[in-house]
């Protein structure tokens, strides 16, 4: 297939679409924003920063501009602008 891009990431939860952005949460610690039409990762956060081994537990949440994601140990990561 031309003009097809794929990506391989173990994401065992569904992933979040707003406007251009993809939000996708896969096993190994990290959030993805990747670019809807270029398949190109925006920004990555890497979860270790709330915790060591936190894991993450739910499917991205957006609202209000902010995402929102749950995490083993009874946590709540929240990313965007104060």
């Amino acid at each position: 297939m031309t003009g097809v891009q794929t990506c391989a990431l173990p994401i065992l939860s569904s992933t979040a679409i707003v406007k251009n952005n993809v939000y996708a949460a896969p096993r190994g610690g990290n959030v993805y924003c990747l670019d809807l039409d270029k398949g190109s990762v925006k920004w990555k956060y890497d979860t270790s920063d709330v915790g060591n081994d936190s894991e993450i537990l739910s499917s991205p949440a957006i609202a209000n501009g902010k995402l929102y994601i749950g995490l083993s140990r009874k946590s709540l990561l929240c990313i965007g602008k104060k």
